[in-house]
């Protein structure tokens, strides 16, 4: 499989950090600390947000700088747009603005209107996967819980949405080979808890 990254908000505003610490009071509620402790830095309260810009430049790798620099708005595959948050309803693709791509919640909710394909988000968590008509939510607060969601897709069959990656892994291998499922299953190691939304795999057979 192609691995495909997203943008979302809170990659946003780290971007936003490192071109103006004067916004460091906001990223700070957006995962700035646990960021910053990932890269063995602490911001004291009270202490200078410059400062601890310039340390994070000089820390973050820049194959790290170039993933967040490059990482893309949307994605379609089939008949699925890949999104974040999801989109401006009756806006066309093109005229998307970054920001709703980003943070749009109840406008994009609430509605119930065709947006051309369906609608695969995240950003806002729920407790288990929701599934509309015109789009399906991923996100099951994996900070909070634990829990990491995974969707699988195959062209116009109904979604497979699974709580696991262990799960998701067995799936695909169970689509491969029924009987090596249980074998491979049993001889992994088990994974650290995801701090990410959402993971997609998509298979477009048209």
């Amino acid at each position: 499989f192609e691995a495909i990254f997203l943008k979302g908000n809170h990659d946003d505003t780290l971007l936003q950090f490192l071109n103006d610490p004067n916004l460091g009071e906001v990223w700070r509620n957006f995962g700035g600390f646990e960021t910053l402790k990932s890269y063995g830095i602490e911001h004291r309260l009270g202490s200078s947000w410059g400062q601890t810009r310039a340390e994070l430049l000089q820390r973050l790798p820049s194959e790290h700088l170039r993933f967040f620099q490059t990482l893309r708005l949307h994605y379609a595959c089939g008949d699925y747009l890949f999104v974040h948050a999801g989109v401006r309803p009756g806006l066309l693709l093109e005229h998307q603005s970054e920001r709703d791509l980003l943070w749009i919640r109840d406008e994009f909710l609430d509605s119930s209107m065709s947006f051309g394909r369906i609608v695969v988000h995240g950003h806002t968590p729920e407790k288990e996967p929701v599934v509309r008509a015109n789009r399906i939510g991923i996100d099951t607060g994996a900070y909070m819980t634990g829990v990491l969601t995974a969707l699988v897709l195959e062209g116009k069959k109904s979604p497979i949405t699974v709580s696991t990656l262990k799960e998701a892994e067995q799936f695909l291998d169970a689509s491969r080979d029924p009987a090596r499922v249980g074998r491979r299953a049993r001889g992994r190691q088990r994974r650290p808890k995801a701090m990410l939304s959402a993971t997609v795999m998509c298979r477009n057979n048209a």
